[in-house]
């Protein structure tokens, strides 16, 4: 089932280590569709020693090569020994037209500057028209993630066409579709990348805490908002209505909340943690 996407992701490294490309993946799709689980097997394909390590039961080299704020972005990118690899930047909250205005323009401005580190990155957003017009721009390769009657685990590839001549709108890309294909939960691969899909949740439960006490809200303010609303008691439905979003932004952003209680849902105890399911991709330039 994902010897076609290995194949793709193994091509895209190739690009980016002999041929100095720099290639950004956007991952976009609905709320619980399955964008993560996408991204991470993508993660253990273009770096082999991730996978290598997941096998030995070693996690650690998963994590490192995964960021949860832009802040944490800019200092990876930095890294001098970041060149030629690969990072996942997992629900990338501050991307969106809505976001702080101050680091939309930092984010843009570092973006435009790290072409020649030659990363392959790969973000997962919940829709990629509330992209920055830049970003969208930027992206290589956007793949949709959705569900069939349920059931996770499809992905829709699309790949940048830029053409000399804008179309109405302005637009000088043209995104095409390349093929729609289905991938499996990471914990239907082994019991190690089972634990392995349990250690990312965690980190992001934990980054999801460092955000209820504050330790995140500099970075986009709204969410701030959003989570005294929803300790308030508000419904999502109430609290889209307040910061003018919708629903489904809403409720991408405060995954894991209650209301009345703002908590982070924590696995039942004995039993670990289900895989949120399958993706869906779209196009990129080198995709096959």
């Amino acid at each position: 089932m994902l010897e076609r996407l290995k194949a793709n992701c193994e091509m895209v490294m190739e690009k980016v280590r002999k041929d100095d490309w720099d290639y950004l993946t956007i991952l976009d799709g609905g709320e619980r569709s399955g964008k993560t689980t996408l991204a991470c097997h993508m993660l253990r394909f273009k770096e082999p020693s991730v996978e290598r390590d997941i096998q030995c039961g070693i996690f650690d080299t998963m994590i490192r090569k995964c960021v949860w704020r832009f802040e944490d972005a800019e200092t990876r990118f930095r890294d001098a020994n970041l060149g030629g690899s690969a990072l996942m930047y997992n629900e990338a909250r501050i991307l969106g037209r809505r976001a702080m205005k101050e680091l939309n323009l930092r984010m843009i401005d570092v973006m435009t500057t790290i072409g020649n580190l030659n990363i392959s990155q790969d973000w997962t957003f919940p829709s990629f028209h509330m992209l920055d017009p830049y970003l969208r721009q930027r992206a290589r390769l956007r793949g949709y993630v959705y569900t069939v009657k349920g059931v996770r685990g499809y992905v829709t590839w699309y790949v940048r066409r830029q053409y000399p001549f804008p179309r109405g709108n302005g637009e000088t890309v043209w995104w095409k579709r390349a093929y729609s294909d289905r991938f499996p939960s990471m914990a239907t691969i082994s019991p190690q990348h089972g634990e392995a899909w349990y250690v990312f949740n965690e980190m992001d439960k934990q980054h999801k805490r460092n955000i209820l006490e504050g330790k995140g809200e500099s970075a986009d303010p709204k969410l701030g908002i959003m989570l005294r609303l929803r300790e308030r008691g508000l419904v999502i439905r109430d609290i889209a209505e307040v910061m003018d979003m919708s629903r489904a932004r809403v409720g991408e952003l405060l995954k894991g909340t209650h209301a009345g209680k703002v908590r982070i849902r924590a696995p039942p105890a004995n039993k670990k943690s289900v895989d949120p399911g399958l993706v869906v991709a779209e196009n990129t330039s080198t995709i096959q």
